[in-house]
This record gives C-alpha cells, structure tokens and sequence, in this order.
C-alpha cells in the first residue's frame, strides 16, 4: 500500500512539471499596454504575482489604455536567476527587446551566500536588460515561516541588489 502510495504521488509530481516547460518561454503578453516581464519561482508564478499586479494597475482610475499594464512570466519551481541565466529562456525573452520593465526575483536569499549570488546576477540581467532600454525592477519575497527571522536579512539582501542596479 506504501509503495502504491509513493508511486501515486511520484506520478502527480512528474504531471505538475509537465506544465513548467523552461524551454518554451513566456506566453507574450495577451493585452495591449506596457508590457512587463517578470522573472522568478514558484514564488511568482503560484499566487500568480503578474496577474495580480495587472489588476492593481486596473483598479486605478480613470486608466489610459497606455497606462495599462501587460505582463508576462518567465517562472519555473526552485530556479534562482542563475538558473534562469543558464537555461537561457529568460535571457531571450529580454533580448527581444518588447520590455518596459523587467521584474527580478529568486528565493529569500538571507544566507550570504545567496545574497552574493542575487547581486551578481541581478547585476548580469540588469546589463542585458538596459541594453534593450528596458528598466529593472526587484520583487523582495518574504522567508519560510519557520524562518521569520532571517526577515530583515532577506530585506537587505534585496534592497542591496536593488541599490547596485
């Protein structure tokens, strides 16, 4: 019965990765209006962060439709924008030059380590957007409950990669 069990949630495993396919890339944006990319986790894409800020930008009003906004997403589980770098979709997506502004974002990166590798490659994707004339934006996410300690240290972490940018 356990194994029965453990190949059952295998198999919902591998069905919920079929739907993260990396080398597709992200959907163009659906709506006419500036269009934003952003780029993360599962972090971005399970609230559906894009969607979500599409509709706080719609609620505003008296809204032109040039100030509306059209995202896209480029967000895959457990990837951090080194990932992202070398998996190369993300990096297309930007160099087609379609963007006003390109949002960051990877785990709570609270760990020193991780705070030098959101900055260096904040910094890298911040090159490569600017040559297409495009802004870079930073979306701080927040850590683990379990971790709710390490919340001021994610904050810095991400107001330092911002600030270098």
């Amino acid at each position: 019965m356990l194994a029965r069990a453990i190949r059952l949630l295998a198999l919902v495993g591998l069905l919920g990765c079929l739907g993260a396919d990396a080398a597709a890339g992200p959907e163009p944006p659906t709506r006419d209006g500036r269009p934003i990319l952003f780029i993360g986790n599962s972090l971005t894409y399970v609230n559906d962060l894009p969607l979500i800020v599409e509709a706080l930008a719609d609620s505003v009003p008296g809204l032109t439709p040039a100030e509306r906004l059209a995202p896209a997403m480029a967000a895959y589980p457990d990837y951090a924008l080194e990932d992202h770098w070398a998996n190369g979709t993300a990096v297309r997506a930007i160099d087609q030059g379609k963007w006003s502004v390109v949002v960051l974002q990877q785990g709570s990166s609270a760990l020193d380590e991780s705070r030098v590798n959101l900055r260096e490659w904040t910094r890298k994707f911040d090159e490569r957007i600017r040559a297409v004339g495009a802004r870079t934006a930073m979306y701080a996410v927040w850590p683990l409950a379990s971790r709710q300690f390490d919340f001021d240290r994610v904050n810095e972490s991400y107001t330092l990669a911002a600030t270098d940018v």
